[in-house]
This record gives C-alpha cells, sequence and structure tokens, in this order.
C-alpha cells in the first residue's frame, strides 16, 4: 500500500523544565517533521512533504526531549 497522507502526532506533557531537543525519521526525505511548545506539552509532527507518496516500508519516527536537572 502507497501512502499519500500522513499526519503522526506525538505529545509529550512537559513537566518542569520539559524542552524540545530533536525529532528523528528513517531518513526518508519524504517525511518531515515539525515541532510546536507550550506550557504544558510539546508537539511533535510527522508528515510528508508536498504531493509525494511513501512507498511500502518500514519507517520509524521518533522524538526526543530533555528535562535538565
Amino acid at each position: 500500500m502507497i501512502i499519500a497522507v500522513l499526519s503522526l502526532v506525538i505529545t509529550v506533557q512537559r513537566t518542569g523544565n520539559t524542552v524540545f531537543n530533536g525529532t528523528f525519521d528513517s531518513d526518508n526525505p519524504i517525511i518531515n517533521s515539525t515541532y510546536t511548545t507550550s506550557a504544558t506539552e510539546i508537539v511533535y509532527t510527522f508528515f510528508i512533504q508536498g504531493n509525494q507518496l511513501l512507498p511500502p516500508n518500514t519507517y520509524t519516527c521518533s522524538v526526543q526531549f530533555h528535562l535538565p536537572m
């Protein structure tokens, strides 16, 4: 199955000084990511760029955040 639309959203509740530290995917140039922050959460979103199609395969998307002491 070819994927034409992708919207993967990962939300992390902010506690203390939680800060964005990065996003990672399967090094596929078709998958892009953004993030937004608020006082209560960090929201990471992965999506397909433009009008491209994502061919069948195994893909990994992950997020990273930091909890400073």
